[in-house]
């Protein structure tokens, strides 16, 4: 998981060229390894698309770190200022969940992470340590610094028997809570599973467990979870239940979609689990982004599926999956469902976002696979004054579409 060290010499280029005193827990660990190939996902899997630009890194080398306002502009715009998060508290302990995203504004440091996650140093407070945050869209958890992060991983601290700290946990305890996010012992899986039914509650938590400690029983426990609970199958049945699905899934019969509310929190935490159980509870179903995610060939059919037949499953992740295939192949299906959005009402919802919000993701997709009608539909949001797709057009699309070949290159040579 380790890289040869930095040399002070490096180190001190990259506090040069920031401009700021790295803090220490991080800059000793850069004396260590320059970068690593883990970072608060786990360990860099196939599939990834990795910050850097050598291949395979989670946690990036010293000459790489950049400012979050240069690395995603977007993203660090609108944590910085969206009004509700004015006066948040900050974390309460190792892992808690992050409110305090204006302390963005004071400092942070991308050091890591994927196309779809930042890793940063933030700097919240006096202390010479920042603070290390683990952000993946609306989710952010933080750690008090790089070295608290790296000793939970290191040193994990001893945990009550798994039983007790499941029923202190379903009663309210807050220590408990965050003790069960850390648990790391294969044997757990089995109590965790029976933990989904008896302690509903506690469901996001044991779904992120399971899905860290991974293996075969896990991914069908998260198959049971991703089923309603009136359709929700016996653990004894959960095999089973999969296979019968699998077979209606291969003969094209009808396939119920999910309606747990946190299904697609579960598919994400399948796509980066390493069984293969997961990545055929994906395509049961019919999780096609995430599935694109892990380079399964089987997503561009579920993809093209979904849109020709306008499935539950929201059509923006079959078309964010097509991109994400990178196949041009694939372009005369999303630029039928760019007809088919440009058709509907102004304010409709199709894709399961607005009719702007889908075009956008159509539009970029398009251009991503180097078509120019990607280009034209961001142009004409962008003159009905829609700002995601002018800063689209700015900063990701300046000289037109893409070449996908190239980007296919890249993707290879960035793949963990």
């Amino acid at each position: 998981m380790l890289r040869p060290p930095a040399t002070e010499g490096e180190i001190e280029a990259a506090e040069d060229r920031l401009g700021v005193a790295l803090p220490p827990s991080y800059r000793a660990f850069l004396s260590t390894s320059n970068g690593a190939y883990a970072g608060p996902d786990g360990p860099v899997r196939a599939g990834w698309r990795v910050r850097s630009r050598k291949r395979g890194l989670a946690l990036i080398t010293a000459d790489e770190i950049r400012p979050m306002e240069e690395v995603d502009a977007f993203r660090y715009r609108m944590w910085t200022e969206m009004p509700e998060f004015a006066g948040a508290a900050p974390i309460e302990f190792e892992g808690d969940d992050v409110q305090n995203f204006h302390a963005l504004r004071r400092g942070a440091l991308v050091i890591g992470g994927d196309t779809e996650a930042l890793t940063l140093l933030v700097r919240v407070g006096r202390s010479r340590e920042w603070q290390l945050w683990s952000m993946y869209k609306e989710f952010t958890i933080g750690w008090s610094s790089f070295g608290a992060w790296l000793d939970t991983i290191v040193n994990p601290a001893s945990l009550p028997p798994i039983d007790d700290l499941l029923e202190q946990a379903a009663s309210g305890s807050r220590a408990a809570q965050h003790q069960l996010a850390r648990v790391h012992d294969a044997a757990a899986v089995p109590a965790l599973v029976d933990a989904l039914d008896r302690y509903p509650m506690l469901a996001p938590t044991l779904v992120q467990v399971l899905g860290r400690l991974d293996g075969d029983d896990a991914a069908r426990a998260l198959a049971r979870y991703l089923h309603p609970p009136s359709r929700r199958p016996a653990p004894d049945e959960a095999a089973r239940a999969l296979s019968d699905r699998l077979d209606d899934r291969e003969a094209g019969r009808p396939v119920p979609p999910p309606v747990n509310p946190n299904a697609w929190t579960a598919a994400r935490i399948l796509q980066k689990m390493k069984s293969p159980v997961a990545a055929d509870v994906l395509y049961e179903f019919g999780a096609c982004y995430e599935l694109a995610q892990r380079g399964d060939p089987r997503a561009g059919s579920l993809a093209v599926h979904a849109l020709e037949n306008d499935l539950t499953t929201p059509t923006v992740h079959a078309v964010y999956a097509l991109g994400w295939l990178g196949d041009p192949t694939y372009v005369p299906a999303i630029r039928a469902e760019a007809e088919k959005a440009r058709n509907v009402a102004a304010e409709t919802y199709v894709g399961q976002i607005n009719k702007r919000g889908y075009l956008w993701a159509i539009g970029t997709t398009l251009a991503d696979l180097g078509d120019e009608e990607g280009i034209a539909i961001l142009r004409e949001l962008a003159d009905a004054g829609d700002h995601h797709a002018q800063m689209s057009l700015e900063g990701r699309f300046p000289n037109g579409p893409r070449d996908p070949s190239a980007r296919a290159r890249v993707s290879a040579s960035t793949e963990g």
